[in-house]
């Protein structure tokens, strides 16, 4: 059995794991946290196709590309968590 902090990567229905990268795939937590909003707020925007999201599981667990929520944020007029001003961009490590 995982731990508690760890999940099994989504895979393709093949077999095949769909987590090219260890940290490709985020949770909703971190996303939320990326985008300054609440988790629920990640799952609605998700499900109106702001961005794509992996949806497995008897849970319905959701986890999201890294890669695209950063482009997403870049793309929108979201303000930044800390509430600062002026236009800043995220910077994807």
């Amino acid at each position: 059995m995982a731990d508690a902090g760890s999940f099994d990567p989504p895979t393709d229905g093949r077999g095949d794991t769909l987590v090219a990268g260890e940290d490709q795939y985020i949770s909703t937590r971190e996303a939320a946290t990326l985008l300054g909003v609440n988790r629920a707020t990640v799952i609605n925007w998700a499900r109106q196709g702001r961005f794509a999201a992996i949806q497995y599981g008897a849970r319905g667990i959701y986890r999201f590309d890294r890669r695209e929520i950063v482009d997403f944020l870049n793309k929108s007029r979201l303000r930044f968590s800390d509430g600062a001003e002026g236009s800043r961009r995220a910077v994807d490590d």
